[in-house]
């Protein structure tokens, strides 16, 4: 799940995602376009042949910032969580950076 906080969107036609079009771009003297984002998921560890490896869910928290129609920044964190097998219980924190020029 993501949102605009400036008023863009991501086309969507057909199955394909389309490239933003940023409204106040950062070299125009704007903000760029500024969207945060949310994702849950899980998955059965023990679908690799492991029988007991138990289950790991994660949350993900994200920002990017879209300077232009071509160029973000992106932030996520992430925090999983192991459910059974001989991690049980661990707590994992990720941060993860990137940047992206687009052409």
């Amino acid at each position: 799940m993501s949102y605009f906080l400036t008023g863009e969107h991501r086309p969507y036609d057909e199955g394909v995602f389309g490239r933003v079009k940023v409204k106040n771009p950062v070299g125009d003297g704007g903000w760029g376009a500024w969207q945060v984002a949310a994702r849950y998921d899980t998955i059965d560890l023990s679908e690799g042949g492991c029988a007991e490896c138990g289950t790991q869910d994660t949350w993900l928290l994200g920002v990017n910032w879209h300077l232009n129609d071509y160029t973000r920044l992106m932030l996520n964190v992430a925090q999983s969580e192991i459910d059974g097998g001989i991690n049980n219980g661990a707590d994992i924190t990720g941060v993860a950076m990137r940047a992206q020029v687009d052409w």
